[in-house]
């Protein structure tokens, strides 16, 4: 019988990477690391617990190895732990170190019930930013995340989209986060956006985003883009305070019409209403898209200025629904 949490077996053998608090993606390499002071080890035994009480071998490594690389494989967790086990020529353990609790996570790829396109590392717009798939994934319950953080001096952000394109119906997004206090630089956009196909920048996108815009501007906006580039946006924009965490946005998308609502937690109607528009223009045409998009979701920095309290910063998705009229 081995104890991974052993003070005496721990002192002779620790675990370098991964670090507690470290996050990994499902099928991608991952180097697991140790040192070793003084067990005189004939080999390694490389195992998991996820979170359960269960470990599992992932492999095992030879005498003079200080290191196994590991195909992260799911399930995820939030609470993942490696353990690296020192063997004697006979096979008896001599000494065992554990890591600190980890996250394994999948690729934001697969998320209520739809398939999605992850961006990848890259520069662009909106910003533009620096973009990288690690700033998105999903997590053990199925919540998509989108984090905003620093890496090798840059700030990184991410974005996900559906590869299906969806058009008139009823879009619902169960939001964690107090979007109400965002930093006035961060940017959070819910909206479906026009490919190549259908319409140039500016044109056709149905948003909902909050955002102060690098100021003191209101921090909720709802804002439609004209079918054509020579018509300009119209937005409603709007102050609120959250009563708690949980917060549901919901845009009701119709040939002539789109309303738009927010609520105080998560419901599947219109109970705790705390913002509406109706945008039901008289040139409806012109100004209410008819094409179907992809559905998008960012989180971004905006003119890519950094957070002015230079904090990384992370929402929830829990939940996206989409009800077709």
């Amino acid at each position: 019988m081995w104890l991974a949490n052993n003070p005496l077996q721990a002192a002779q053998l620790s675990i370098s990477n991964p670090p507690a608090g470290a996050r990994w993606f499902q099928s991608e390499s991952n180097v697991i690391t140790w040192q070793d002071t003084g067990s005189s080890a004939a080999g390694y035994e490389v195992r998991l617990d996820r979170g359960n009480g269960k470990w599992v071998k992932l492999g095992s490594a030879g005498k003079s190895a200080k290191s196994f690389t590991w195909r992260t494989t799911g399930p995820a967790t939030e609470s993942a732990v490696i353990s690296v086990v020192a063997l004697n020529a006979k096979g008896a353990q001599l000494s065992t170190g554990a890591s600190g609790p980890f996250q394994v996570v999948l690729p934001a790829t697969s998320f209520s019930g739809m398939t999605w396109k992850v961006r990848p590392a890259g520069t662009g717009g909106p910003g533009p930013n620096h973009w990288d798939a690690h700033a998105a994934w999903i997590d053990s319950k199925g919540f998509l995340h989108l984090r905003i953080f620093k890496a090798n001096g840059q700030w990184k952000c991410g974005e996900v989209e559906t590869t299906k394109k969806l058009g008139f119906g009823e879009y619902r997004f169960w939001v964690d986060g107090r979007i109400d206090r965002l930093d006035k630089n961060l940017v959070l956009g819910l909206f479906p956006y026009p490919n190549a196909d259908v319409g140039p920048d500016g044109t056709h996108e149905i948003d909902i985003e909050f955002a102060r815009w690098g100021g003191n501007a209101p921090i909720g906006n709802y804002t439609v883009w004209p079918t054509t580039p020579n018509l300009k946006q119209t937005t409603f924009a709007f102050e609120f305070t959250l009563n708690g965490d949980f917060s549901t946005h919901v845009f009701t998308w119709m040939q002539k019409s789109i309303l738009f609502q927010s609520l105080h937690g998560h419901y599947d109607d219109n109970t705790n209403e705390f913002s509406s528009w109706l945008f039901a223009p008289n040139d409806a045409t012109a100004r209410v898209s008819g094409a179907a998009m992809p559905m998008h979701i960012n989180f971004w920095l905006f003119q890519g200025k950094p957070p002015t309290d230079g904090k990384e910063a992370e929402i929830v998705i829990e939940k996206f629904s989409f009800k077709p009229a």
